[in-house]
């Protein structure tokens, strides 16, 4: 396919306004995953390997931890429905540990810590956007963001006073990220144990 057609079909498909049936059939039969956000479909960019690696690497050791308790744990490819039949995205890991998540194959609605990773492209949709909508699902006690381009970790954690959230930063690498209330742990060295990247320094203007 050439790089006009493709572009072609990029416009039409923006413009289109889909119901979440129409949403969910097409995602069925995309080669490219995209979020939904009140009818209309936004693509997802390719990730570096780096990106794939911390996601993988983070997705193993929730999963190592938490699958003996009976939960799940994903990774990318399956949907969080953040508002009811408004907007749904794919999580670059999602943690759940609800019952109710068990009978939904493709999307779920009651997770308790979701992690982004970070690329210059999306960190700032991922800090404030992103972080903005996952406040409106009432199950998530957690939100981590983990940087690709170096070495650091932000913990966004929900406290008992409603709509009050707490962060903590972590760059170095002995740092270890604590969750109470899931009753789990990880270090910053186990996050970056199989990449190369940067340690912190400053967190840069931009973001």
């Amino acid at each position: 396919m050439s790089q006009n057609i493709e572009n072609m079909e990029a416009i039409a498909l923006s413009e289109k306004l889909f119901t979440v049936q129409e949403y969910l059939e097409f995602e069925e039969q995309s080669d490219v995953r995209h979020e939904f956000h009140y009818g209309r479909l936004l693509p997802i960019a390719g990730t570096s390997d780096v990106h794939n690696e911390i996601v993988h690497d983070i997705h193993t050791l929730i999963k190592n931890a938490f699958r003996p308790r009976g939960c799940k744990v994903y990774a990318e490819n399956v949907k969080l429905e953040i508002i009811k039949d408004g907007k749904f995205c794919y999580p670059d890991v999602m943690l759940t540990c609800d019952e109710a998540d068990k009978e939904s194959t493709f999307i779920k609605r009651h997770p308790s810590l979701i992690v982004e990773v970070l690329s210059k492209s999306t960190a700032r949709y991922d800090k404030t956007d992103k972080f903005e909508d996952f406040q409106k699902v009432p199950s998530i006690q957690y939100y981590l963001l983990v940087e690709s381009r170096w070495q650091s970790a932000i913990l966004y954690s929900k406290t008992d006073k409603l709509d009050f959230w707490t962060y903590q930063i972590f760059k170095n690498l002995d740092d270890v990220i604590e969750l109470p209330k899931l009753n789990f742990q990880l270090s910053l060295e186990m996050i970056y144990q199989n990449v190369r990247v940067p340690q912190f320094a400053t967190i840069p203007d931009e973001e």
